[in-house]
């Protein structure tokens, strides 16, 4: 079922919860269902949910991956960029540019782990709500490691987040530095009682 959809500068932004069985999700989708016969339960559950969303948004899709893992719509020119998390689906879709999305259901274990992906330099500058803030960095680093060219860069060393204040949605800034090259990126987050979700995009 959609539960959040924005467009987003020419393209679009949903998240999908997943109430419905593998067997009715099997019913609604219009692709072949070889590729989840040798999957999970769970996998299947969340990759049929996926499909759903993106056959919901822009019709029947074809999904591939490349020689990295990132996932590419075979039979569109669309840019896209997917994540999952506890009941949750998200995609965020683009006619041009690059994207990167990250979903994640609340908890507080981004704040347990937090000293494995943030420095001192990225923490707030009050302890207040810092396991919102710790759980949209994440969400934010995730996303903006998605829309890089390989996955040789690190998430701790080069992947820096700029001190913002929490609220229930915003904007904050995140840079990538690898070699010479040094990129901003403006995330964009909404975080409710279920999940947090984080998007960007390049040449804004």
């Amino acid at each position: 079922m959609l539960f959040f959809k924005k467009e987003f500068f020419g393209g679009i932004v949903a998240v999908a919860k997943i109430d419905s069985s593998i067997e009715e999700m099997k019913r609604q989708y219009n692709g072949s269902l070889a590729e989840f016969n040798l999957m999970c339960d769970r996998a299947k559950r969340e990759k049929l949910a996926v499909r759903l969303l993106l056959q919901d948004l822009c019709g029947d899709v074809q999904i591939s991956y490349d020689e990295i893992g990132k996932p590419i719509l075979s039979n569109s020119m669309q840019k896209v960029s997917i994540s999952h998390t506890k009941d949750f689906v998200a995609v965020f879709l683009h006619p041009f540019s690059v994207v990167g999305i990250d979903i994640e259901y609340r908890s507080t274990r981004a704040a347990k782990l937090r000293s494995r992906f943030l420095s001192a330099e990225e923490m707030p500058f009050c302890a207040e709500n810092i396991d919102a803030y710790c759980e949209l960095c994440w969400c934010a680093k995730e996303a903006v490691y998605k829309m890089q060219p390989d996955t040789c860069i690190d998430i701790f060393n080069e992947i820096k987040i700029i001190p913002f204040e929490v609220k229930k949605e915003g904007t904050f800034w995140v840079e990538a530095i690898k070699d010479s090259l040094r990129q901003r990126f403006e995330v964009h987050y909404i975080q409710n009682d279920y999940f947090s979700l984080t998007w960007c995009l390049k040449n804004k």
